[in-house]
């Protein structure tokens, strides 16, 4: 219901895949509107998901060690461990 009032084309995820069509900014602003995360995990995550972006292509952007360990250990307390079943 909060996917469709921020965009009206979109169609009802009757499964895992149809929630891979959402793009991942799109999710995390989806997940704070119905309060699974809060706007300050939603903005680290946001974060988070731009350094992942930078990093995924070829650039001139560097990134070492603690910036790696930390961004690991921000996924771990917000997403894997606040999410495990």
């Amino acid at each position: 219901m909060a996917a469709k009032a921020a965009n009206s084309r979109w169609k009802d995820a009757t499964n895992e895949d149809g929630l891979g069509r959402m793009g991942e900014e799109d999710f995390l602003n989806r997940c704070a509107a119905i309060g699974v995360l809060g706007k300050n995990q939603k903005e680290e995550l946001l974060k988070a998901l731009k350094l992942r972006n930078g990093c995924g292509h070829p650039n001139s952007l560097k990134v070492g060690p603690n910036i790696v360990a930390a961004h690991l250990e921000m996924l771990l307390l917000n997403v894997f461990e606040q999410f495990e079943a």
